[in-house]
């Protein structure tokens, strides 16, 4: 798969247009349509690395050195489009809102040594107690059980 074929298939994977792609990047509209076309053929390395951050791969892939994350592509499901299309008709306030949610639940979904217990306050507890490793336990069970949160 040619470069300007890798851009331009991840720029419409994820919904950007050229001018939306360009602020990302730091060059202009037209920059991006140039190296889609494959009228620009020698990238800036500070290009190619904002160009990758930007489209969610690896500069190696922008290079043509790495095919392999290409395969590894999944598609979007129904139900990721529909969310994809409700965060876009959003202001930029409900998206910083959304944006933070989904930072603190990747974050607890991710740091399992991390969870936040906000069950009940913990100041003053005499953590080698049995109550308290009994509370925690609880905490940790409720925070981990999907049923508790339908």
């Amino acid at each position: 798969m040619n470069i300007k074929d890798i851009i331009h298939d991840k720029r419409i994977e994820l919904g950007l247009t050229y001018e939306e792609l360009g602020k990302m990047v730091g060059v202009g509209k037209s920059t991006v349509r140039k190296w889609e076309k494959g009228m620009i053929e020698n990238m800036r390395r500070d290009n190619i690395v904002a160009l990758a951050k930007a489209l969610n791969i690896s500069p190696a892939l922008i290079m043509g050195w790495d095919t392999e994350q290409i395969k590894e592509k999944k598609p979007f499901n129904d139900k990721e489009i529909k969310l994809i299309d409700k965060y876009r008709s959003l202001d930029d306030k409900g998206k910083h809102t959304v944006n933070t949610v989904l930072d603190m639940e990747y974050k607890r979904c991710n740091d399992k040594d991390d969870l936040l217990f906000a069950a009940h306050d913990k100041e003053g507890v005499d953590k080698n107690s049995p109550t308290y490793q009994q509370d925690n336990q609880h905490d940790i069970d409720v925070m981990m059980n999907d049923d508790e949160w339908k």
